[in-house]
C-alpha cells in the first residue's frame, strides 16, 4: 500500500461521484480506486529521497481550497488548452502532473512544466505511475530496514 504523509480525510461516495462528474465521468477506474482509499498527501518525509518520477505530493479531492477541482478551475484560467487534463499531483518545484482525458491519449500522465508551458510524458496510465511509486517506496523501506538491522 502506498505510504502518504499528511493525507486529507477520506471522501465519501457522493464526493467521489461529484469529482468524477466534474470531469465528465471520464476519470479512469484506477484513479477513482486510489481516491476511494486515500485522499492526497506527501509521498516522502523531509529526510527521504524524492521519487524518481519527481512526484512530491498527490492533491486531495473534495471541497478544500487546494482540492483538484478548484485547482483545475484556476489552472485552466492560465492554461485554457489544458482543460481536458486533470491536475492531480505536484513536484517540489510547483509543476503539476496531469492526466489526459483527451481521446487521443486518454489516461496518459504528463508533467506540465509551468515555466515553459510544456507537457513532458511520464507514464501511459495512472495505474502504472502509482504501481511504480508504490514499488519504489517498498524497495526503499526494505533497504532502510536492512541498513538499520
Amino acid at each position: 500500500m502506498l505510504k502518504l504523509i499528511d493525507s486529507s480525510p477520506l471522501v465519501d461516495d457522493a464526493t467521489l461521484a461529484r469529482f468524477n462528474a466534474y470531469f465528465g465521468n471520464k476519470l479512469p477506474p484506477a484513479m477513482l480506486a486510489f481516491y476511494r482509499s486515500a485522499n492526497g498527501g506527501y509521498l516522502r518525509g523531509e529526510d527521504e529521497d524524492t521519487d524518481p518520477t519527481g512526484v512530491g505530493s498527490l492533491i486531495a479531492v473534495g471541497d478544500g481550497r487546494t482540492c483538484i477541482e478548484n485547482l483545475h478551475r484556476d489552472y485552466i484560467q492560465g492554461f485554457p488548452h489544458l482543460a481536458e487534463y486533470v491536475p492531480f499531483a505536484e513536484d517540489n518545484f510547483g509543476n503539476c502532473y496531469v492526466l489526459s482525458l483527451r481521446d487521443e491519449d486518454y489516461g496518459h500522465i504528463y508533467l506540465h512544466l509551468l515555466e515553459d508551458d510544456e507537457l513532458m510524458p511520464i507514464e501511459d496510465s495512472f495505474e502504472e505511475l502509482m504501481e511504480g511509486i508504490e514499488q519504489r517506496q517498498h524497495k526503499a523501506h526494505q533497504s532502510r530496514a536492512g541498513a538499520s538491522g
